[in-house]
């Protein structure tokens, strides 16, 4: 599943081998350019190859949670 910003990286590459198919190599280079910006900034935002689990801002013991107390009956 992709990110919600990413979406259209699929949209991209089919129209481009469309293109590719059609022998418009002008346009298929078009999106081209778009998908692989796409794809590079995809690897840039999501590619961490960290296991790591927990957030560590979120971490702050000041954070109360409303829902663990009882209000106003």
């Amino acid at each position: 599943m992709l990110p919600e910003d990413f979406q259209i990286l699929p949209v991209y590459e089919a129209v481009m081998n469309y293109w590719a198919m059609q022998g418009e190599i002008s346009r298929m280079q078009t999106y081209k350019a778009l998908f692989d910006d796409g794809y590079k900034n995809l690897k840039i935002e999501y590619g961490s190859k960290s296991t790591k689990v927990r957030v560590d801002s979120l971490t702050d013991k000041t954070v109360n949670n409303p829902n663990l107390y009882i209000t106003g009956i």
